[in-house]
């Protein structure tokens, strides 16, 4: 019998540890809905996308100047983002 007693009490103290677990990731879900809620999040997002749009122009720019100057070919040019 004793050994019963050791592995409902090993496993109630593992279910214990899950329960503590399980409250704190609560907490941090929590926490995130706020954030996200409070538009931060969103906010990055289209940060990121503007990002990305400036960076094209930039390499656009690029490379209409190289190709006055030398002929370049932005065909080419494996870095430009082709769009199909």
């Amino acid at each position: 019998m004793a050994e019963i007693k050791e592995v409902t009490q090993h496993v109630a103290g593992d279910i214990e540890k899950v329960h503590e677990l399980v409250t704190h990731i609560k907490k941090h879900i929590g926490k995130a809905v706020k954030i996200y809620n409070s538009g931060s999040i969103k906010e990055l997002g289209e940060i990121g996308k503007h990002l990305l749009e400036i960076d094209g122009k930039v390499h656009e720019l690029f490379h209409h100047i190289t190709k006055k100057e030398v002929l370049y070919n932005p065909n080419k040019d494996f870095s430009v983002k082709k769009e199909y």
